[in-house]
């Protein structure tokens, strides 16, 4: 899952660098749907749970981190506010259910690249390399998204697995080849396991770091081919 770097209210921000004026995020939103078009520029347009991409940015809702149902103060506060699609907001998988933001990974909080291990056939586990707080935290995350047992999504993600692997065959390291994998692998979905595939391909991270709006870039140790890296380091869960 990609870690984000959500604008905090009183980012200003322009949606052209040749516009003359700036946009300031806003503390509260009413109605809050008023946040979307200020979320899809920070975040791009990604599911911030999934990673799927949608060319329509009115597929992507905005996502309620602590649900509006139960946490009404809360439903018009950027800082409750993320991207979610249809399938990860719906009842049944995160949609009205009751979180702890203390006790479970967010993307916006933590490294939650560093959360999952992405492999082969669309499987997705919580990484063993964590402390056991962290394998708790990453797991909590994992299951009110149900990332590992949603059918549709593991068939997806296999498909993406593949077109990665056969992408990463074809790779040649120049600036053109560059230039075009990252056209595709911006028009698809998955960053996660474009990241994965491309482990040995720093500059392929690189790029995939600076070029997807919002990517949280300390999450990632330059000097170590863009490995993942403690988020929060010193505390008890540093992911």
């Amino acid at each position: 899952m990609r870690p984000i770097d959500k604008w905090p209210a009183g980012h200003k921000y322009k949606l052209d660098p040749n516009d003359k004026d700036e946009i300031e995020i806003q503390k509260i939103y009413a109605p809050h749907r008023k946040a979307h078009p200020h979320l899809v520029a920070n975040l791009g347009r990604y599911c911030s749970y999934c990673e799927m991409h949608y060319s329509d940015e009115s597929n992507l809702h905005v996502e309620h981190i602590k649900c509006q149902s139960k946490h009404t103060l809360l439903k018009r506060f950027w800082g409750n506010f993320l991207l979610s699609c249809q399938s990860c907001n719906k009842p049944g998988v995160k949609g009205d259910t009751h979180i702890n933001m203390n006790q479970m990974h967010l993307p916006h909080r933590n490294n939650t690249y560093k959360s999952f291990i992405y492999k082969e056939a669309g499987a997705i586990i919580v990484n063993p390399q964590l402390n056991q707080l962290g394998q708790q935290h990453a797991k909590a995350l994992m299951d009110i998204l149900k990332l590992d047992i949603r059918k549709e999504l593991r068939d997806a993600r296999r498909r993406e697995w593949d077109r990665a692997v056969l992408w990463e065959k074809e790779y040649k390291h120049t600036e053109e080849a560059l230039a075009r994998l990252m056209d595709v692998i911006r028009n698809g979905s998955y960053w996660s396991i474009w990241f994965t595939v491309f482990r040995n391909h720093p500059e392929v991270r690189k790029a995939m770091i600076e070029e997807f709006p919002g990517t949280h870039a300390g999450s990632f140790d330059a000097a170590n081919g863009y490995e993942p890296k403690d988020r929060n380091p010193g505390q008890a869960d540093p992911t």
